[in-house]
């Protein structure tokens, strides 16, 4: 009988994936079209015959646009907080190089435009089982208060101690974020679990506005350090691309591999296939988990 019962699934896998390629042309699927392409609509494309590809495309807008609603409320069940804006009550920073010793601490410190993104390119390819992404991001603001305790350790090794200890007001923004790339994934169907195989993204900021206080007074030398941090953050993210991509990498892929633990080809397919009542494959967005934003804690 379990031969039988195997037998059975992959004939039905087989008829599955022959009627959803029979729907693509060159086997990519644009998850996110143009808004000015009609198939932004509704997935449904004559006498009521819904294509598959269509119904991958819907399904991925409407989760998108739930991602968004629920950012500010966050993901408990999945210990996620809220992200929009994102808070943190203390945030400890140190780094050490062959310059330079800091230890900064950041209090209330606070993450705005997570949720404020254009997604310029989402496709699927089933055959080379890869997305291919784009993420614009307008604005992320950074705020919130710290204090600092700096040694510059390049004068000390001249007999020159030079400390510096510091406080002041936060207030860093990257403006014209991009965040590109594509990812591999292995997608079992009977055995196994769904996971990323391979990830890269690239990272490029148009601007970057810095106007934290107390770095060295309110004068002009705090003018003048503010606009050498501005240029070296755009030139740190641009030129060191892979070096971004790595750390990227380490924080996101073993999270979602955690995540998609359990879940195989039948729970996506079934997912994708049977979320939904009829009228929300004719385009309806009704959803009745309402978000209630937790009020703010520093108000």
């Amino acid at each position: 009988m379990p031969i039988v019962l195997i037998m059975r699934l992959l004939v039905v896998l087989l008829a599955l994936t022959a009627v959803v390629l029979a729907e693509i042309e060159d086997y990519d699927i644009d998850l996110v079209p143009d808004e000015s392409s009609s198939e932004i609509d509704s997935p449904i494309k004559s006498a009521g015959q819904i294509q598959p590809r269509f119904i991958i495309s819907w399904q991925v807008r409407r989760q998108l646009k739930k991602l968004r609603k629920r950012m500010p409320c966050g993901f408990p069940d999945q210990g996620v907080p809220p992200l929009a804006p994102y808070r943190l009550e203390e945030l400890k920073y140190d780094l050490k190089t062959s310059l330079v010793e800091t230890i900064n601490d950041i209090f209330r410190f606070k993450v705005d435009g997570l949720d404020n993104f254009k997604i310029k390119k989402f496709t699927l390819n089933i055959i080379k089982r890869r997305v291919q992404f784009n993420f614009l991001f307008k604005k992320i603001r950074l705020t919130g208060k710290y204090n600092t305790n700096t040694l510059v350790k390049a004068l000390n090794d001249l007999g020159v101690n030079v400390r510096y200890e510091g406080q002041g007001d936060l207030d860093f923004s990257l403006e014209k974020l991009q965040v590109s790339g594509n990812l591999k994934y292995k997608l079992p169907i009977l055995i196994g679990s769904a996971k990323i195989t391979e990830f890269y993204a690239t990272v490029e900021v148009g601007n970057c506005k810095s106007n934290i206080t107390g770095l060295a007074g309110e004068g002009k030398y705090n003018r003048f350090l503010n606009d050498k941090l501005e240029s070296s953050v755009v030139s740190g993210i641009n030129d060191n691309k892979d070096g971004v991509s790595a750390k990227i990498e380490q924080a996101f892929v073993p999270r979602v591999n955690k995540a998609l633990k359990g879940t195989n080809f039948w729970d996506i397919w079934d997912y994708i296939f049977n979320s939904g009542s009829k009228e929300e494959e004719e385009g309806s967005d009704v959803d009745d988990d309402i978000c209630i934003p937790p009020p703010d804690p520093w108000a």
